[in-house]
């Protein structure tokens, strides 16, 4: 008997060519599929192995054959992975106890590619380097997927940051704030120990991320799909708001 995975992925070749993160999602389809999720009793490593449930599949034969040791090493790889990530959880009570995994919630949205993709996405886009001011709900937003709001969530921060530490009214946003924040001779957040070139340079920096990123969230729909052009923007994001903060320091300082 086939194993359900080998219905996914019929060539041991394409099997061994995912990385754990791919072949984790072609697990969990395959859970879905056989499994009573989220009120089934799960499934352990080993059953999977044999099969799902203990459905015995084709032994050595499966995946063409000599290459089953390396298909099974790969599977338990991936299986390690889903449990590393929290995407396979312990079952209630002492099934868990005894090996049996069931899916955890957000598990479901990695059973596709394009799951896959949001995920390894969202893993590009590190917490820990984040501006504190973006590692809660910009980040949030980008783990869902959803990163039009996660881009301007991250830019409006940085135009009300920019506000505060220059002490602008509200009546002043985005380019025409920046120049006033980083006017090259009265700008309050302006290095005026710095050469003229470089206080334009941090002036146009700050313009042209409202002008070209920030506006255009505003003022229409943008439709950001691509999960690394999101990422770079809400990094970028982080790197004005930690200058706002130095600059802001050096003038309280």
């Amino acid at each position: 008997m086939t194993h359900p995975l080998e219905h996914l992925i019929p060539a041991a070749d394409a099997v061994l060519a995912l990385s754990p993160e791919e072949l984790g999602s072609n697990i969990i389809r395959t859970i879905l599929e056989h499994d009573d999720w989220p009120r089934g009793a799960g499934v352990t490593a080993t059953g999977y192995l044999e099969g799902l449930r203990g459905t015995p599949y084709g032994g050595p034969a499966a995946w063409g054959g000599a290459r089953a040791s390396e298909v099974s090493f790969a599977i338990r790889e991936a299986w390690a992975w889903l449990e590393g990530q929290g995407l396979l959880i312990p079952s209630e009570g002492t099934n868990g106890q005894n090996g049996w995994r069931q899916l955890a919630r957000r598990a479901v949205d990695m059973a596709t590619p394009e799951g896959v993709a949001k995920y390894q996405a969202a893993r590009a886009l590190p917490r820990h380097l984040l501006h504190v001011d973006l590692a809660e709900q910009v980040w949030m937003d980008f783990l869902r997927g959803d990163f039009d709001n996660a881009v301007y969530r991250a830019m409006k921060r940085v135009e009300v940051r920019l506000r505060e530490a220059s002490g602008a009214g509200a009546d002043l946003l985005g380019v025409k704030l920046a120049g006033m924040a980083f006017h090259i001779d009265t700008g309050p957040l302006t290095d005026h120990d710095s050469e003229e070139g470089e206080k334009v340079a941090v002036r146009n920096l700050f313009s042209g991320a409202f002008g070209a990123i920030k506006n255009p969230q505003s003022h229409r729909d943008v439709n950001m799909d691509d999960p690394r052009e999101a990422a770079a923007v809400v990094m970028f994001a982080s790197y004005l708001l930690s200058l706002i903060d130095a600059r802001a320091a050096r003038l309280q300082g």
